[in-house]
């Protein structure tokens, strides 16, 4: 059921490589077909993965989903998985369970509860429970060594429109 495989040599960073499987034979005497396989070994860096845009405040609601979220935005080449990794929410520690953002891709994270009001937006991970605050707090993200890949630490104040600022409307990264 598991097979541990062990290397001579580490991986070089970003280098591609392949890996076929052979000879591999199930209880009932079946053999698989000889496989080949490409993969790189790739460690996420800061900011390969940035915090794109917070919904902290959704009511009124203007257009979207009546949850909080926040969305994820992978900028790197490689499809990065986030097992093991944790989103800190203010005080708040919350770790993923087996997700993988692609390469150029983005991640809505919200409730639960919120995956079929969601699911027309794209790619979408909930937690069972999830809260922002309105007026503004600190958020990080972090891989499974506890590396920050991205934080921030957003504001009312950047809306920069005091109708938007009472609620409905996403901030959104520019840049």
């Amino acid at each position: 059921s598991i097979i541990e495989l062990v290397f001579e040599n580490r991986f070089e960073l970003g280098k591609g490589y392949e890996i076929t499987v052979t000879g591999i034979e199930d209880l009932a005497n079946n053999i698989m077909e000889p496989t080949t396989k490409a993969f790189s070994f790739y460690r996420p860096q800061p900011y390969d993965i940035v915090i794109n845009e917070i919904m902290a405040d959704p009511t009124p609601v203007v257009g979207l989903p009546e949850y909080e979220y926040i969305e994820l935005y992978n900028q790197s080449t490689s499809d990065i998985e986030l097992q093991g990794w944790k989103l800190v929410v203010g005080t708040s520690e919350k770790e993923f369970a087996n997700v993988i953002i692609p390469s150029d891709s983005y991640l809505i994270i919200a409730k639960e509860i919120a995956y079929y009001d969601f699911m027309l937006y794209g790619d979408f991970y909930g937690f069972e429970s999830f809260s922002l605050t309105n007026g503004g707090q600190s958020l990080e993200l972090l891989d499974d060594n506890g590396t920050i890949i991205s934080n921030i630490s957003y504001s009312k104040s950047w809306y920069g429109d005091p109708d938007k600022s009472e609620g409905g409307w996403s901030i959104e990264q520019m840049n």
